[in-house]
């Protein structure tokens, strides 16, 4: 039977203190409780008081990759590093994010432990006890009862998200979310009873919401949703606009703590240039990953109830394409507080009265549901704002929160109604640990000592490994690895994660490794070409860096290595000279070259000291000004210094210009071009570029030409181009595919390449 009674509002007048002060048992003992039971159950179940902190409680997948953040986090700041991607270094400035907070928290872990496995371990422990206090406050906040809140900050802090996310690590310290639902629900309440804000006030509430926006940029937007909405409720509810210009004060509070957290990664790209290949999503990934009801629904895939699991794994196989969105699940009691929540909607359209807090929070539930669903407001919010948040299934937490609020405010009312008060709280208590006991069972999945075991065995073997190079080789050794495999967010190659080739730099303290460099930056494309070509070169090629090992990962090759591990016993005269305990990774000692000083020296000087010049058209061929520039050929010639403006190579043999990177095609020559030529341009013409005026620029002379209407030969006389070394091509009408046709094809195209040569009088 769903309450109907109106007149139960919160205690906003509970101060958190004076709830502290009154209530800490219920605080401290809750939390005591979480943090022996996640300590135990993360550690297989031994008995223990304290994180493992011998390993880490997950290796594999995207976890080594937040492990690799970390180490760098610990030995300086996560932006910049010497010892991946070396000898180029590697930026983490292409890939944004509103981590602030994560990082501080792990480096201050990190620093005090000494190691980044236990500083993961420390972290993950810490965020149950975190959601717990945050939980536990809000829902006292929202007049819930000590022994309800303490029972919902428990169920809330073991959802199944909390262990399905460890992967995503920064996703597991959530804490945030009852913190953006007390804030929403107080601008709401508060100007039910028209109390204004004090200024003491407003700097607590900013100060928190500048502070919650460091956890993430994903926690940020859905809190802004639930700001909102209580806003939006507000100025309906209560007639006034005072709840909604609040909660639009509070939403651009957020937005501005976001912005600066990733001011460092604006500022780089302004200065860099926009990398293409890096962090570019589509708005299709919006409804790739967005939400599904019936998986917040369903149980988990491992559920402990056999019956359970294979409902799951049902439509898993009836529906193969699940992602991520499979981590929604709400748990048994998340699930009947959103159905409660389709109850309450149906008694308020059948003019029953219900209580005002259920009414707000199913309001929050279901604006947030429809904007994380599939084809919901964040498929919108994809196509016409930004479209790097495309996990839309990831507000699941949110809604989490909601349903479990949901679900105890309506057993609280009922107790109250149908128990005597001499009652109640007996009652209440029993109710409480009934339903910890139910989360723990339904929600907290299996966790063996043998997969416990398992971790550690992989881990162990290679720690040993790396400190077996690390041992036999000199202090700051440079380690090059085969095969390559770009970073970060590419496909595993054959048996090899994505991420396998960060484990060196991670479990090394001096030793330097090629791998890591940020994909689409000159280290990155360096190395990429460098692999392709034959075996002696890229040797004659590292020798001359200084590279001095070679780890080779079999599990990167369809033939398990065994062709490139013949190469390199052939041109070495000797096979690996260490092996990994499982035969997978070898790895060869180089002849110590003479000592080689690369540091200080920009991308291009590193190459030329190589003799290997690389950028983003590729490896530099050598040729003539006479022979022009080819760009059916693999990479430039060897007089052209740098190019920026060009997009990727097409199938009709020529290259577009993409006004994303850069407005105008630039073309930077090694030495000075002729006072004299005739500059000839095969082109291409795309859109509502054709037949307009084109202006190229040859050093600070300025000429102008008529494109053709499809595509054609430019011939443009350049005369008295003393000291020129550029020339420069500004498309006159950079157009989208995707805002002419039906495409999703977002680079703004306005002339297309095929070549481009020089007449020299």
């Amino acid at each position: 039977m769903l309450p109907t009674s109106n007149t139960t509002l919160p205690n906003q007048d509970s101060a958190i203190l004076n709830i502290l002060r009154r209530e800490w048992t219920f605080i401290f003992g809750g939390v005591f409780f979480l943090y022996l039971f996640v300590c135990m159950y993360m550690s297989g179940w031994r008995i223990t008081i304290i994180p493992d902190l011998s390993t880490p409680y997950g290796y594999n997948g995207d976890l080594i990759f937040h492990s690799w953040m970390i180490r760098r986090v610990m030995e300086g700041w996560l932006f910049e590093n010497p010892r991946s991607g070396y000898p180029f270094g590697s930026t983490f400035l292409d890939y944004p994010g509103s981590d602030l907070g994560n990082h501080i928290i792990l480096k201050f872990f990190g620093s005090w432990v000494g190691n980044f496995f236990a500083a993961i371990n420390i972290y993950f422990v810490s965020g149950f006890v975190f959601t717990y206090f945050a939980s536990y406050f809000s829902l006292r906040m929202l007049s819930l009862s000590a022994w309800l809140s303490l029972s919902g900050a428990i169920i809330f802090s073991i959802v199944p998200f909390h262990f399905l996310r460890l992967p995503h690590l920064f996703y597991t310290f959530y804490f945030v979310v009852p913190i953006y639902y007390y804030i929403g629900t107080s601008t709401f309440f508060k100007a039910k009873i028209e109390e204004k804000w004090t200024t003491s006030r407003w700097i607590k509430i900013i100060s928190a919401l500048l502070i919650s926006a460091c956890f993430g940029a994903y926690y940020a937007l859905f809190g802004a949703i639930v700001i909102g909405a209580c806003g939006i409720a507000g100025f309906f509810s209560h007639g006034r606009w005072s709840p909604l210009i609040t909660s639009t004060i509070l939403v651009l509070t957020l937005m501005v703590g976001v912005l600066f957290n990733i001011a460092p990664n604006l500022q780089y790209r302004i200065t860099n240039g926009i990398n293409p290949e890096v962090a570019q999503r589509s708005p299709a990934e919006a409804e790739l990953y967005g939400l599904k009801f019936i998986q917040l629904i369903l149980p988990q895939q491992d559920h402990r109830s056999a019956l359970l699991s294979a409902i799951s794994a049902k439509y898993d196989s009836v529906f193969p394409l699940v992602n991520e969105n499979r981590y929604a699940t709400l748990g048994a009691i998340g699930s009947l507080g959103l159905v409660l929540a389709l109850g309450i909607i149906a008694a308020r359209l059948s003019g029953r009265e219900v209580d005002l807090r259920l009414c707000l929070l199913t309001l929050i539930i279901a604006m947030l549901f429809m904007f994380g669903t599939i084809g919901g407001f964040g498929t919108l919010f994809a196509l016409t704002i930004s479209s790097m948040i495309r996990g839309w299934n990831r507000i699941s937490i949110f809604i989490a929160f909601g349903t479990i609020t949901c679900f105890l405010i309506f057993l609280q009312i009922n107790i109250n109604r149908f128990v005597s008060a001499k009652r109640a709280e007996k009652i209440t208590a029993l109710l409480a640990f009934f339903l910890i006991i139910l989360a723990i069972l339904d929600q907290v999945p299996p966790r063996t000592q043998a997969a416990v075991e398992n971790i550690e065995k992989t881990f162990s073997a290679d720690r040993s490994f790396i400190a077996n190079i690390e041992a036999t080789t000199r202090i700051g050794a440079a380690i090059y690895q085969l095969p390559y495999i770009a970073f970060p967010e590419v496909p595993p190659l054959h048996q090899m994660g994505p991420y396998a080739p960060l484990i060196g730099y991670l479990h090394s303290n001096t030793l330097r490794w090629s791998s890591g460099g940020m994909k689409g930056r000159p280290g990155d494309l360096f190395f990429r070409a460098l692999a392709r070509e034959p075996l002696d070169r890229q040797l004659g090629v590292i020798r001359r860096l200084g590279f001095t090992g070679i780890y080779i990962d079999k599990n990167g090759y369809g033939d398990n290595g065994h062709q490139i591990i013949g190469q390199l016993t052939t041109a070495l005269g000797h096979g690996p000279d260490l092996e990994r305990a499982d035969g997978r990774v070898a790895f060869f000692r180089l002849p110590d070259a003479a000592p080689v000083t690369l540091e200080g020296l920009t991308p291009i000087e590193i190459m030329e000291k190589a003799g290997y010049i690389v950028d983003e058209m590729g490896v530099r061929y050598d040729a003539s000004l006479k022979d022009g520039i080819d760009f059916s050929r693999r990479g430039l010639p060897s007089f052209v210094r740098s190019v920026r403006g060009l997009s990727q190579a097409e199938p009709w043999a020529g290259r577009w210009s993409d006004a994303n990177l850069a407005p105008a095609v630039r073309f930077e020559f090694n030495t000075d071009l002729p006072e004299d030529f005739i500059l000839v341009a095969d082109i291409t013409v795309f859109g509502p570029n054709a037949g307009a005026p084109l202006i190229v620029k040859v050093g600070t002379k300025q000429y102008q030409a008529i494109l053709p209407a499809n595509e054609g030969i430019l011939r443009i006389p350049v005369q008295g181009g003393v000291g020129a070394r550029s020339i420069e091509f500004v498309p006159p009408n950079p157009t989208s595919p995707s805002s002419i046709m039906n495409s999703s094809d977002d680079r703004k195209l306005g002339i297309g390449f095929r070549k481009i040569g020089f007449e020299i009088k």
